[in-house]
């Protein structure tokens, strides 16, 4: 049902306005669509006068936004990662299954989403919806030579304030309403609870090979001015 809703680019019509029913502002926002095993590298050239992100209906591929956006949707992917050095406002993962998401964010919320990871830093806690489960979240922990000045240049900073954030999630999954008794009351993960079966979490220190946790020194996306620099 993903391929109906969200679906790729044909031939006759490449660039097809994905959210022209829903958004008004779908003019502004750029759209990466219906990728396969490929690598994206974006700069802020590449971006310029689309500060809004789609990306749809891509599988097994990795994408790095190396700049400043307003705000970032991620639907109907599969097995991406995907980086994105600065979201102004809100970095949505929806309808996915095995995507990992690192970001310097306003606020991130996966929805609808299973198996999948956020490295994050966010000014506002993680809000988790739907049906999500597996989910997997812990701090940001990328490596840029550029991130420092694109975080200026949005207004933005890791603040040591935010910096654990990532640990308490706001839950609306639909298992954390239906555990948390008939009022369906969403539950709040800790620093100790993010691993919260309740939340829809895994434990925070282990998903497949990756390990996350607060004092992880690992670099998950280390983009250094064009792909063959990349390493994800």
């Amino acid at each position: 049902w993903n391929d109906a809703l969200y679906p790729s680019p044909s031939p006759s019509d490449p660039r097809p306005n994905f959210f022209s029913q829903n958004n008004a502002r779908s003019s502004s926002a750029a759209l990466i669509s219906g990728l396969s095993r490929t690598t994206v590298f974006r700069t802020a050239k590449q971006m310029e006068g689309r500060p809004e992100l789609s990306v749809v209906n891509c599988s097994e591929s990795t994408l790095y936004i190396c700049c400043k956006v307003a705000h970032v949707h991620v639907a109907a992917c599969r097995h991406c990662t995907i980086f994105v050095a600065a979201v102004g406002g809100q970095a949505s993962v929806v309808n996915c299954e095995g995507v990992r998401l690192v970001a310097v964010a306003g606020c991130v919320k996966f929805e609808n989403s299973v198996d999948s990871v956020g490295l994050l830093h966010s000014r506002r806690r993680p809000v988790l919806a739907g049906d999500s489960r597996g989910l997997l979240l812990g701090p940001f922990n990328a490596i840029y030579s550029e991130l420092d000045s694109i975080l200026e240049e949005a207004g933005m900073t890791l603040s040591e304030d935010q910096v654990d954030s990532w640990a308490n999630p706001i839950c609306c999954t639909l298992q954390a309403l239906t555990e948390g008794g008939a009022e369906g009351k969403g539950t709040t993960g800790g620093s100790n609870a993010a691993g919260s079966t309740a939340a829809g979490l895994k434990t925070p220190t282990s998903v497949g090979s990756l390990r996350a946790s607060p004092t992880s020194d690992k670099a998950v996306a280390r983009p250094s001015g064009s792909p063959t620099g990349v390493s994800p």
